[in-house]
């Protein structure tokens, strides 16, 4: 199975370390720590297989989820970093950043984006 999650994970870690330390591949309704990211594959649908039916390549959708305390103008900017990352590793938005209507948090804004790919085995993020 072609599963590249973990890969993505490490490299939004990696790259946003300075602006967002806190960004997990696990659903939190409130983060301990802001400002957060969290990264949701959303789908892994297999669009290639070979004669002996294994995996060639799966289409991907990634989906980001910032948590920002404070101004919707801050939260935009986490997302435009976010959106480099992703742009980097040859990801298409195919929506967002939209945000989200109702935060658990007071204070809080989310925002959200959806992103595909096309990731062949074998392909390097």
């Amino acid at each position: 199975m072609i599963d590249k999650r973990m890969d993505i994970l490490n490299r939004m870690q990696e790259e946003l370390r300075t602006v967002c330390s806190s960004i997990s591949p696990e659903y939190k309704p409130e983060p301990e720590e802001y400002p957060h990211i969290w990264i949701n594959q959303a789908e892994n649908a297999v669009t290639v297989v070979d004669l002996e039916n294994h995996e060639c390549a799966v289409k991907t959708v990634i989906e980001l989820q910032t948590w920002v305390q404070g101004s919707l103008e801050e939260s935009m900017k986490l997302a435009e970093e976010a959106d480099s990352v992703m742009r980097d590793m040859y990801f298409d938005r195919i929506q967002g950043w939209e945000q989200t209507a109702e935060a658990t948090v007071p204070g809080v804004i989310l925002l959200t984006a959806s992103y595909s790919r096309v990731i062949a085995d074998g392909d390097s993020l």
